[in-house]
């Protein structure tokens, strides 16, 4: 097969779909279902990976790129036999593709300024007002809170944070509440009641 061909996942395929050099040798293939569990599990967490990298500051398209990167980084550990090492595959994802967002360093916009209207290039096209609001509130966060507000929104518990952060629960909770304390601030929500 060709490169272009190689990089299709999928069970028709014979040979491994990415080509990455120091992994499972081509006399140890990858079955056709576990090609098929990763695709699935692709299909089920691409848009929430999309959306926890764009709440940690990015465009769209840089977003869509740091997801790409974490699912091929997934597919390595795949053919490495690691993959079944990672508890949460959901959440480490998500971490990946975060890191390697904030590893690129490629922001275009500064963090304090989202623009009015929807960018020219694919950007968050039916994002509302508010949305923005809270997407540029996100991003004026530290990297830890924007992180703990994130997987938060993304229904995780303050225990599956911990772990994935390497902290003990108390400090993600303590993070939650100066996170929330200070979006609320930059909302200007802070005036219309008590914290709850």
């Amino acid at each position: 097969m060709n490169s272009g061909e190689n990089r299709q996942v999928g069970p028709a395929s014979e040979s491994p779909p990415i080509q990455v050099t120091g992994e499972i040798s081509a006399s140890q293939s990858i079955d056709a279902a576990t090609r098929e569990a990763f695709l699935e599990l692709l299909e089920a967490n691409y848009l929430s990976v999309v959306r926890a990298v764009v709440r940690d500051g990015a465009s769209r398209s840089d977003a869509e790129d740091a997801a790409q990167h974490a699912f091929a980084q997934g597919w390595r550990e795949v053919r490495r036999n690691r993959w079944h090492r990672i508890e949460n595959p959901s959440a480490w994802l998500k971490r990946v593709a975060i890191n390697h967002h904030r590893g690129q360093d490629r922001r275009t916009l500064p963090v304090d300024q989202v623009p009015d209207a929807p960018m020219t290039s694919p950007g968050p096209d039916e994002l509302a007002a508010q949305t923005q609001a809270v997407l540029a509130a996100l991003a004026r966060l530290d990297d830890e809170t924007r992180t703990v507000i994130g997987l938060d929104m993304d229904g995780f518990s303050s225990a599956q944070i911990a772990r994935e952060l390497g902290v003990g629960e108390q400090r993600v909770r303590d993070v939650r509440k100066k996170g929330r304390r200070k979006l609320k601030a930059l909302l200007g929500l802070d005036q219309e009641g008590g914290d709850r």
